[in-house]
């Protein structure tokens, strides 16, 4: 009887983590909702070669990049606008909660010669590190104008609040402004030019700049903030997160899902479409509950209001104890 229980709970959980169904069907077109953290055309010209991919390797689907700002994400997966989502871990984080999207895989960057899956935030200023004036702490940039990417960007803001918090500086006194830009690129654009004195952007950002030309690597200054001192391949300021996720919403068939995460885990690294993402390759599904932690003390969503704790909640977070409870009975 024990026995019986055990295999009937295990059922019930692992149906609620992973809700894709074998006989669900598809249209034959496969729709790739993508964060445009750097704008719409750049997040084509990244991801299609990807989508092409999948499209070659997945027989019987067409697989399109569907391209979102942050804003419009939330909207998409309401209206099943999408299939799949490749979007920031905090932004995933929230999608989980509110629709019960589900990951599938965790992207690799590469960072110079190394690999990684995970990712930070970067607080930076630019110019001359020995002219006067220059940033050398976080108390230097009192009343100083910050650029970072968006509310719901956590290499681009949310990391370095959190870390500002910790260290007690309040941004809204600390600093004379704080404007968010909407991409990367164009947070660099802002300090480099100088309408703003120091910027947020997600690790590898400069590095990817500085490579292409458009930045002198020598001029950015970084301000560590977590006191920490990283075994990290790129330039960084906070603790580390977990890397973007590829989701899937509620649904979605399981044995397509399958497929779908074996072509990625194929990818090679000088693959054109690595090479078109700016990414190393995929692995199997990171655990995301630092990005939690992180949102729960900034009370950003699904932290953002006063609730209890779910059952939803708990399978998600604590599943593998409840395996082992149940293998125990």
């Amino acid at each position: 009887m024990k026995g019986s229980f055990a295999i009937l709970g295990l059922t019930i959980m692992f149906i609620s983590i992973f809700p894709g169904t074998a006989s669900a069907q598809m249209d034959d077109t496969i729709r790739i909702g993508v964060l445009a953290n750097n704008g719409k055309a750049e997040a084509l010209a990244d991801w299609q070669p990807t989508a092409g991919y999948l499209s070659e390797s997945v027989p019987g689907y067409d697989f399109v990049i569907v391209p979102l700002g942050f804003n419009e994400i939330g909207p998409a997966v309401e209206n099943k606008e999408v299939d799949l989502l490749l979007v920031n871990s905090a932004i995933y984080v929230a999608v989980e909660f509110d629709y019960g999207v589900f990951r599938l895989a965790t992207i690799q960057r590469s960072a110079g010669t190394a690999q990684t899956s995970l990712f930070g935030g970067v607080l930076f200023t630019y110019q001359d590190p020995s002219e006067p004036g220059a940033a050398a702490q976080i108390d230097d940039l009192q009343g100083s104008r910050i650029a970072a990417v968006d509310t719901d960007s956590l290499g681009g803001w949310l990391s370095v609040d959190r870390e500002l918090r910790r260290l007690d500086i309040s941004v809204n006194r600390f600093f004379e402004s704080v404007s968010y830009i909407g991409t990367h690129a164009g947070v660099v654009d802002e300090v480099v030019s100088g309408r703003a004195d120091a910027g947020v952007v997600r690790t590898g950002t400069l590095e990817k700049l500085a490579a292409n030309g458009t930045i002198d690597i020598s001029r950015v200054n970084v301000l560590n903030l977590s006191g920490m001192h990283f075994d990290f391949p790129s330039l960084i300021s906070t603790r580390t997160y977990a890397e973007w996720p590829i989701a899937a919403l509620p649904g979605f068939p399981s044995e397509l899902g399958k497929t779908i995460v074996s072509s990625l885990l194929a990818i090679q690294s000088d693959g054109t479409e690595a090479i078109a993402g700016g990414y190393y390759g995929w692995t199997v599904p990171q655990r995301y509950g630092e990005v939690r932690q992180c949102l729960r003390e900034l009370k950003r969503p699904p932290y953002d209001t006063s609730m209890s704790i779910s059952l939803k909640t708990v399978i998600q977070e604590y599943w593998y104890l409840e395996v082992l409870i149940l293998l125990l009975l």
